[in-house]
């Protein structure tokens, strides 16, 4: 069945439609119907729901409206709401949340100075409206507000922010303090005492860069962001540190700004270990942009200047490959696999490096080798299967999956299935 002409993909957008929807209730007269009423709206961001949502502000309820991903209809949305009725808390709440979400902060925390400034009990917004004071480098209008959420709901994840912040306010005792009332083997218990080890050892901007890192873990760009760009704001001028800074902005593809960061360190002449780092740093970002010839500049130089470490020679091989100059790729495929003579993590690298070279003789070889090191090692028998199924070797990548089946059989049985079903549609 074919969809018919004009419809929108789901979830869909108002600005993707040809047609507008008259979902502004323009000649709706309300008579404050639901005057002191809460209403919450699913999928009130456009069509019939921001309709509702329009109508119901109308009538004076106080609005807030769930939605998937379009936070554009979303705005459009609050804004609407909260022109219908200013002392609209939940919309001035989620028109904070929807600025945050775009990255739009002083808005965000406008919107939501308003909405606790209408409802001061509301934790929720007060929450947020602390997160956005962080996310905009405000730690101490961030502290206040946490340790207000904190007295009124004793949350750990909160304990966690407020100790954080009344870190980067060098107020060291009192976060030790709010450390000290969490339960111990709690998640945001342990976040809390790594911060309070890494600002002890490197100050504020290395406790920022494990904030980044675990919000970079929980998959949480816009807190990881902040936590990287708020560390440049203490101004470090430890490499190691920088290193990690870039790194993470280059892991949330903020590329130009983790190329100043490495650029900084190059120019700044640490010792030849932090210079090869940030070379091979800088090369694998141009790499990860497809930008292969000032990718081996980059890496050329961090091989220089340390000729024993296995990443920037293993990037350059790489680079190399995609620039079609195979015998400089595969000479340093060579010094990597040297490399790693006693690891097998390592040596599956370079063969997934072969097979992306279609250098499949030597991969094979390659994958042999980290098994002859290491005959446990799941990850070799996966690739090595991978690998035979690419070259239509089924019978050997079925051996391969086998071998796989002691050490993760759900894996195996998974792969082993994928092929027969091959086989037999084939």
């Amino acid at each position: 069945m074919t969809e018919p002409d004009g419809v929108i993909a789901y979830p869909g957008r108002t600005a993707d439609m040809a047609d507008k929807p008259r979902d502004e209730m323009r000649d709706y007269v309300g008579r404050d119907l639901l005057m002191a009423k809460c209403a919450l709206i699913t999928g009130g961001d456009s069509g019939i729901g921001r309709a509702v949502a329009v109508a119901f502000a109308k009538e004076g309820a106080d609005v807030a409206i769930a939605y998937l991903e379009e936070n554009d209809d979303a705005l459009d949305a609050y804004l609407k709401a909260v022109q219908l009725n200013r002392n609209n808390s939940e919309a001035h709440y989620g028109l904070g949340i929807t600025y945050s979400t775009l990255g739009i902060i002083d808005k965000s925390i406008a919107s939501l100075r308003e909405a606790v400034r209408l409802n001061p009990k509301a934790t929720g917004a007060r929450s947020e409206l602390a997160h956005s004071y962080f996310l905009n480098g405000q730690f101490a209008e961030s502290a206040q507000e946490y340790q207000t959420v904190l007295a009124a709901n004793r949350d750990t994840k909160t304990g966690y922010r407020l100790g954080f912040l009344l870190l980067l306010n060098r107020q060291r005792a009192q976060a030790m303090r709010v450390y000290q009332t969490m339960p111990p083997a709690d998640p945001y218990a342990e976040r809390l005492k790594d911060a309070l080890d890494d600002d002890a050892k490197g100050g504020p901007a290395k406790a920022l860069v494990s904030y980044g890192d675990y919000s970079l873990m929980d998959d949480d760009p816009i807190e990881s962001l902040a936590g990287y760009r708020n560390a440049l704001k203490f101004n470090p001028t430890d490499p190691r540190v920088l290193l990690d800074i870039a790194s993470g902005l280059g892991a949330n593809r903020e590329h130009d700004e983790a190329r100043k960061v490495y650029q900084t360190v190059i120019a700044a002449k640490p010792h030849a270990e932090m210079l090869s780092a940030a070379h091979y740093g800088l090369g694998s970002d141009y790499l990860e942009l497809k930008q292969y010839a000032p990718a081996v500049v980059e890496l050329k130089e961090s091989v220089r200047i340390d000729p024993s470490s296995f990443p920037p020679r293993l990037d350059l091989g790489k680079a190399y490959a995609q620039l079609n100059q195979l015998n400089e790729a595969l000479a340093q495929f060579k010094q990597a696999e040297a490399l790693s003579e006693k690891d097998a993590y390592k040596m599956t690298q370079v063969g997934m490096a072969y097979v992306d070279a279609k250098q499949f003789q030597r991969a094979e070889a390659t994958y042999n080798n980290a098994l002859r090191i290491n005959p446990k090692y799941d990850y070799a028998y996966f690739y090595l299967g991978k690998m035979y199924n690419l070259m239509h070797r089924k019978p050997d990548a079925m051996k391969a999956y086998a071998a796989l089946k002691p050490l993760d059989a759900k894996l195996a049985e998974k792969l082993l299935k994928e092929i027969n079903q091959t086989s037999a549609s084939q």
